[in-house]
């Protein structure tokens, strides 16, 4: 631990590490932030110290949004975040430890160590048992529980298709969660269409292809996420052929996840459609209104929380999109009472915490930085160059948070992204503004009306 970090209460160590709580999983806390600590903490700069390098890596990717939050709720301060995996700079924070050795909220059981799965970490809620069974997936959630009892033997290949977010990848993860309980299974291969392709130009341009195609061949099951990826890729179609008969040829289960029906991919040779029919073909299809209570339920209940039959209900039948969509919605009527002291959770409460999305029609509405700057610029009086300039007038300064707070809620852009759109800002530069006007709009009535204008004036020009 560095002097500055020893220099600073106890207290911010414990503080920053129930930050990141508060914005995670139980289960993903445990997994990659239970032995991490505080190798330095200055005004400025941050840094996280893990035990391994694939640790470092998987926050890096997933989590520094989290780690930015955390540091500025503790005591408002924008520093830069960084992980290091530095065994020197590894140290065991016991006050940490200490403080969540009992956690409020029961993990997973653990997966019994059989076996491993190798590339794609799984998410520990990705299970049958977390999986809303309904009309609209009951063959497929079949097809599945019948490859994991039996690998190899019931359905091989098994392709599972459908609209985005309803549930593919889910069954997929749960497949390779059976197994390894079930333990009759050793190597286990889970990994996106993207990897695999990346994977398979590197073996090509680094000179590793045997590489490359012995870790796939001597594997005992293949699941590969979005499949689909495979359009336009005729090489690595050639490639992929070849080792998915290798594995069906010798009794290896094969589970893919595609957004289409083999035949509709596009470019996709007819022998690679024929080897996917050959197997067991199921669709996903939109969930009906039972299923999607019932998933608004479950979804509730995994955040420790019970939504009323009246919320659910209000929530099932206004979010009919898919059900990444209807976990958003859980999540912004929880957080929604969070923030408001712990009011309870009703259907007032969650008429409120959705207005904003709901009047889109979607939970999903998506905004341009264009559209974003013609309703800020129209609102303030401002140019598009003065909120991408240097100056801190009150008035530019404002529309240029503004700005940034509607494309963190209302764009797909990263912090890094949108902090190009304002001239070249850093994303804990962002970050700050989000926070400046969250703050600013429960404190000040008047700004609260502004943004709540602005706001209505960009979703409205989305329907």
């Amino acid at each position: 631990m560095s002097e500055a970090e020893a220099a600073r209460p106890d207290s911010f160590v414990s503080s920053f590490f129930l930050e990141i709580r508060k914005r995670v999983r139980p289960e993903h806390f445990s997994t990659w932030f239970k032995n991490a600590s505080l190798a330095e903490v200055t005004e400025n700069d941050l840094v996280l110290s893990v035990e391994s390098s694939f640790v470092r890596d998987w926050i890096q990717k997933k989590y520094m949004d989290v780690l930015l939050e955390s540091s500025l709720s503790v005591d408002g301060k924008a520093r830069k975040i960084r992980v290091s995996s530095d065994p020197e700079k590894f140290v065991s924070e016991d006050v940490v430890k200490e403080d969540f050795d009992h956690d409020p909220e029961p993990l997973p059981t653990p997966v019994p160590a059989r076996g491993r799965v190798l590339g794609t970490p799984l998410n520990p809620s990705l299970t049958f048992d977390n999986f809303v069974v309904g009309l609209s997936n009951n063959l497929p959630y079949a097809a599945a529980r019948a490859v994991a009892e039996n690998p190899g033997r019931a359905y091989n290949p098994l392709f599972i298709h459908g609209s985005v977010g309803l549930g593919k990848t889910h069954l997929l993860q749960a497949v390779c969660h059976e197994v390894l309980k079930k333990g009759t299974i050793s190597r286990i291969r889970y990994i996106s269409c993207e990897d695999f392709i990346n994977q398979f130009i590197s073996g090509i341009q680094g000179g590793s292809l045997e590489s490359f195609r012995d870790q796939y061949r001597n594997t005992e099951m293949l699941l590969i996420d979005d499949i689909h990826l495979l359009a336009h890729k005729e090489r690595t179609q050639e490639e992929f052929f070849h080792t998915f008969n290798h594995l069906v040829n010798a009794g290896r289960q094969v589970v893919f996840s595609s957004d289409s029906p083999p035949q509709e991919i596009p470019t996709l040779k007819e022998r690679l459609v024929s080897r996917f029919k050959s197997g067991l073909v199921g669709e996903i299809e939109l969930p009906d209104l039972e299923t999607r209570i019932a998933i608004v339920k479950r979804k509730a209940r995994i955040r420790g929380t019970e939504f009323p039959n009246d919320v659910a209900l209000f929530i099932a039948e206004r979010v009919k999109t898919n059900i990444r969509e209807l976990e958003g919605a859980v999540i912004e009527v929880i957080g929604y009472s969070t923030l408001n002291d712990g009011m309870p959770i009703d259907l007032e409460l969650a008429a409120r915490a959705l207005k904003p999305i709901l009047n889109t029609g979607t939970t999903s509405a998506t905004a341009s930085m264009q559209d974003i700057f013609r309703c800020v610029q129209k609102t303030f009086g401002v140019t598009l160059t003065e909120i991408q300039s240097k100056r801190r007038t009150q008035t530019i300064s404002t529309a240029r948070h503004v700005a940034m707070y509607l494309a963190r809620n209302y764009t797909t852009h990263s912090l890094q992204e949108i902090g190009g759109y304002m001239g070249g800002k850093d994303h804990a530069s962002v970050l700050y503004a989000v926070r400046k006007v969250e703050q600013k709009a429960r404190e000040d009535p008047r700004f609260k009306e502004i943004l709540q204008k602005v706001t209505a004036d960009l979703l409205g020009g989305l329907l």
